[in-house]
């Protein structure tokens, strides 16, 4: 297995400790490396091969979304979590286009941040999918977002269907791990969304069932954003219409 190593940019030593705890108990082969500043930060990249970044805005020497370029120069594509303790859109919009992971408000759930990442970096140490070499799974307690990461990892190709209690449908196509396709189908079949607008929808669900299609080719390709910052979109547009997170 891997040695992960983990940077985190936190200026508070308490939540970057408690951070690095939570990320040692999900990963005990990891190294977590903590800097409260972006010339620590800066230093440690030019030093060491990071597999995660998770960082603050607010830091003592400036802004966190600053890193991000350095990020992209030294560790292209490295995945990236941002916390924060405001929303502050003009941030998000930056940080999308980095293809940030996340975007997570203070004060942030240590546990279910570490499993996130866990999962994160494990689906790319695990090896593509065959018959031979992948298993059949039913899980439990993952939310949509959760399950469209995994495939999107895995670089799938699948239809996954989501079925609220009430019967309505949201359809997303991945090819090769890319969002290219979503519709959400109600009941009645009236008033059916796509695109970005019904991706979305379907991942402000909170409960349901998924069902999944292997090499299902979508009907026409109506998203063309990265997966990363399809998901973080999504999740500041769930932020906006509170409303919609209790639907199920």
């Amino acid at each position: 297995m891997k040695h992960f190593r983990i940077l985190v940019l936190e200026d508070v030593f308490v939540t970057s400790l408690a951070i690095g705890r939570a990320l040692e108990f999900e990963l005990p082969d990891c190294v977590v490396m903590r800097a409260q500043t972006l010339y620590e930060a800066r230093v440690f990249l030019k030093t060491y091969d990071f597999d995660f970044f998770i960082l603050d805005i607010q830091l003592p020497d400036g802004c966190g979304i600053d890193f991000l370029s350095d990020i992209a120069q030294r560790a292209p594509g490295g995945p990236v979590i941002i916390l924060t303790a405001t929303r502050l859109p003009k941030y998000r919009e930056r940080a999308a286009a980095f293809g940030v992971l996340d975007f997570m408000e203070k004060p942030v759930d240590m546990a279910s941040l570490a499993r996130r990442i866990a999962g994160h970096l494990r689906g790319l140490e695990a090896p593509s999918t065959s018959s031979e070499t992948s298993f059949s799974a039913s899980l439990r307690n993952l939310s949509v977002i959760d399950v469209i990461q995994l495939k999107c990892l895995s670089r799938a190709s699948v239809r996954l269907d989501f079925t609220k209690s009430e019967g309505t449908l949201g359809r997303i196509y991945l090819t090769n791990g890319e969002v290219v396709h979503a519709e959400v189908v109600p009941p009645s079949g009236a008033g059916c969304k796509e695109g970005i607008e019904a991706f979305n929808e379907t991942l402000s669900w909170r409960g349901g069932k998924v069902d999944e299609t292997r090499e299902a080719r979508a009907p026409r390709t109506t998203i063309q954003d990265t997966w990363q910052s399809l998901i973080l979109s999504a999740s500041q547009w769930i932020d906006e219409h509170p409303n919609r997170k209790i639907g199920r």
